[in-house]
């Protein structure tokens, strides 16, 4: 499986990868860590020592950046804080993007709204 981890030098996204490309985790074939921090996401890249990591730069806030990156994975970890406020752009991009998402369940107003949209994901087939 091909996955972006958005937020992905962070604490949780780094925990993340770290889980990722354990020897208890099957199936990964490419992991994306992307950041806002080129920098931060390389040094988690070059710790891990994986062939499978990759580190890219990523302003979420740039919704045809964020799109294009979406459409060459097929899930999304969004490990972006939730407070900062990007939680349902990341989740439509990835409707948009046909790639199945995830993310930490910061704030339960977040899961009902994106629970609301159920059926146009099934219809995606995500």
């Amino acid at each position: 499986m091909k996955i972006a981890l958005l937020g992905g030098a962070g604490l949780m996204g780094a925990g993340t990868a770290k889980d990722l490309v354990s020897a208890q985790s099957e199936g990964l074939a490419k992991l994306i860590v992307a950041d806002v921090s080129l920098a931060r996401a390389q040094a988690l890249v070059d710790e891990l020592r994986d062939d499978r990591l990759e580190a890219v730069a990523l302003d979420v806030a740039d919704q045809a950046a964020t799109l294009a990156l979406l459409r060459q994975v097929e899930l999304c970890i969004n490990a972006v804080p939730t407070f900062a406020g990007h939680q349902m752009a990341i989740f439509h991009a990835c409707l948009e993007a046909g790639c199945a998402y995830v993310d930490y369940g910061g704030m339960g107003v977040y899961t009902v709204k994106q629970k609301a949209e159920h059926e146009r994901w099934a219809e995606a087939g995500l």
